[in-house]
C-alpha cells in the first residue's frame, strides 16, 4: 500500500533526523500508527490502514520539524556564545565599545 510505504519512509527519515532525542513522543506515535496501519492492511481493512498511515506520516513530519528546530536552536545558541566571546575579547583588549 503506497500510503504505508510513504509513512514508513517518513518514520525512517524522522529517526535519521534524531527525532528520538528531540521529539520522542511524536516519533513514538508515528511508529505506533505505522504498525497499526500495517496490521490493518494485513487484515484487509484498507480504509483503516490508509487513515492510520496518514496519521503516522503527520506525526513523523512533526517529529522531523521538531528535530530540525532543535538543531537550529542549538546552532543559534552556539553562534550567540561565539559572538559574546568575541565581544568580550574585543572589549577586554581595549577594543571599540558599542
Amino acid at each position: 500500500m503506497a500510503e504505508i510505504d510513504e509513512a514508513a519512509r517518513a518514520v525512517a527519515a524522522a529517526r535519521a533526523a534524531d527525532a528520538g532525542a528531540h521529539a520522542p513522543m511524536e516519533l513514538r506515535f508515528a511508529e505506533e500508527r505505522l504498525a497499526a496501519a500495517r496490521t490493518a492492511a494485513d487484515d484487509k481493512d484498507g480504509a483503516r490502514a490508509g487513515m492510520l498511515a496518514e496519521q503516522a506520516l503527520v506525526n513523523a513530519e512533526l517529529a522531523m520539524a521538531k528535530a530540525r528546530a532543535a538543531r537550529i536552536r542549538a546552532e543559534v545558541q552556539a553562534r550567540s556564545e561565539q559572538n559574546a566571546q568575541l565581544r568580550r575579547s574585543l572589549l577586554g583588549d581595549g577594543g571599540i565599545r558599542p
